[in-house]
């Protein structure tokens, strides 16, 4: 026997909710960890969401409700990590530098 659910929004919701909530957190430490010459960026431009996860639909505003900061849903979300990767893997130094931080 076939057995057919329709899957909602209030679905996928519940079963993200607690990774949502680690993200958040893991921006919020970013955040207080930044630079207060930084922070005044932050809070002209906001945060800026890229990757697959920056699709979710209203994480933009699920995120602002937990930090109070503005967010933006990066144009070219779902492959803008990819080029960006690619860009760093093209500049040498740039590479060495992020390397050498660590």
């Amino acid at each position: 026997e076939i057995v057919i659910r329709t899957i909602t929004s209030d679905d996928i919701y519940k079963a993200i909710h607690s990774n949502l909530l680690k993200i958040v957190e893991a921006i919020k430490t970013c955040i207080e960890n930044t630079p207060p010459e930084l922070l005044s960026d932050l809070a002209v431009k906001g945060i800026m969401v890229a990757g697959g996860g920056a699709l979710i639909k209203h994480l933009d505003e699920f995120i602002f409700s937990k930090t109070d900061t503005h967010v933006l849903i990066a144009e070219d979300a779902l492959d803008c990590v990819v080029k960006g990767t690619c860009r760093i893997l093209e500049n040498e130094e740039q590479l060495k530098k992020i390397f050498q931080n660590k």
